[in-house]
């Protein structure tokens, strides 16, 4: 977490394509369903960049722990937090190269 200040980070979550084995060892892939319910979740509540905050980290623990593991029957669920963030604004102006 950032030191006192509030910064930007990007928050990578790996979802499974497969669920974790049955008892025979069979591997189920998963309903595209799950995947378009957890998208549409996640629009609704974050942003791909989220506040570098202890409550942020925390609700994206939670939800990965409560929700994701049992939506796609998982015995863990990969977050990766990345940061800083940098913005950078992209227009149609042209821009010179400085040489």
């Amino acid at each position: 977490m950032s030191n006192g200040t509030t910064g930007w980070i990007t928050v990578l979550l790996r979802l499974p394509v497969f669920y974790n084995p049955d008892a025979a060892g069979h591997r189920a892939p998963v309903e595209d369903e799950k995947f378009l319910d957890t998208a549409d979740e996640l629009a609704r509540r974050i942003e791909v960049d989220v506040p570098d905050t202890r409550a942020s980290r925390e609700w994206l623990r939670a939800r990965a722990r409560d929700v994701l593991r049992q939506r796609f029957r998982q015995k863990a669920i990969y977050l990766k937090f990345v940061g800083p963030v940098e913005h950078l604004v992209v227009n149609e102006e042209e821009i010179a190269d400085e040489d």
